[in-house]
């Protein structure tokens, strides 16, 4: 459970917070190839964030030994 081993759930919720950071000042204000879209780009690069950190959770649970007898992947 979470309880006994809080290590990963710690490493990707860091990882979700520089990530929103970098990935809403890149569309709020545009950055590079990126257009400043500003509210809207705050929308969609927390939501794109938050979809990614979702994927790493699921990669993270189907690869952890722990839960293979729920038979996850």
């Amino acid at each position: 459970a979470v309880l006994e081993r809080p290590r990963s759930a710690l490493v990707l919720t860091i990882l979700a917070v520089i990530l929103n950071t970098a990935v809403n000042a890149a569309l709020i204000f545009g950055f590079w190839i990126v257009p400043e879209m500003g509210v809207v780009g705050a929308g969609i690069g927390s939501s794109l964030v938050n979809l990614v950190v979702l994927l790493l959770f699921f990669w993270y649970i189907a690869r952890d030994p722990q839960f293979s007898s729920y038979r996850l992947s």
